[in-house]
């Protein structure tokens, strides 16, 4: 079993405060079927437009050449019958086996515009570089204020080019 952290908030604009990780909104229906990865950028909120799915692809491309460690991004609206976004991250872990293994070196970037959400979370290895505190300063200081903007795209790149500050 792939064990990981995660930090997650919610970016109301009224407040920066990390969150419990309640789901703000219940899905009007919940589904069994858990999406298939398409690459490291999965964009199934249809959030990013080409041009920007291209760009985070290059990035996280790139970094998995040079380093041999993965960021995922995933976008969506769906919990997929999980009540919150930490169980939600361990299965798009388990499931997407994030991270090579035995190194467990995987980040995984979640965003939800629908659900306003935002998270991210890292296998073993990678939490020696990218601890909770690092992530709740990266999130509260430089992604929410790009989240309340609706600059979806801004924030994650922000939180891409972070981890891999940390992580080069």
């Amino acid at each position: 079993m792939l064990i990981g952290i995660c930090s997650s908030c919610e970016f109301k604009f009224q407040a920066d405060k990390i969150s419990d990780n309640k789901i703000v909104s219940v899905p009007k229906y919940i589904t069994n079927v858990f999406p298939e990865k398409n690459g490291f950028v999965n964009d199934f909120e249809n959030i990013f437009n080409d041009k920007q799915k291209t760009e985070l692809k290059t990035i996280v491309d790139n970094y998995e050449n040079k380093f041999g460690r993965e960021i995922y991004i995933v976008t969506t609206s769906e919990t997929y019958g999980f009540e919150n976004y930490d169980a939600l991250l361990s299965e798009f872990f388990q499931r997407w086996e994030i991270g090579k293994m035995p190194e467990q070196n995987g980040t995984l970037i979640l965003l939800s515009k629908e659900n306003r959400k935002f998270a991210i979370s890292a296998g073993l290895e990678a939490q020696k570089y990218i601890t909770d505190e690092k992530i709740n300063d990266i999130i509260g200081r430089k992604v929410i204020p790009k989240l309340k903007e609706n600059n979806f795209f801004g924030g994650t790149k922000i939180a891409v080019d972070e981890i891999i500050k940390m992580w080069e």
